[in-house]
């Protein structure tokens, strides 16, 4: 994602090793995408704040 390497997001099933895991259904994961690409391309995301809760839940807040 810092990289804004599409492809090798599109391909997360096939290289990450536990993607089925972290992400069960696609639309856990393509949001990601829009916000992405909705962003300036020539600014690295930044991560604003990531919390956890039940010890498995992740609160991500990215800005683009």
């Amino acid at each position: 994602m810092q990289k804004r390497d599409i492809d090798s997001l599109n391909q997360y099933l096939q290289l990450a090793p536990h993607a089925e895991l972290a992400v069960p259904r696609p639309e856990h994961f393509v949001p990601l995408f829009i916000a992405l690409g909705s962003g300036d391309e020539n600014k690295k995301p930044v991560v604003l704040n990531q919390t956890y809760d039940f010890g498995a839940l992740s609160n991500l807040c990215l800005e683009f």
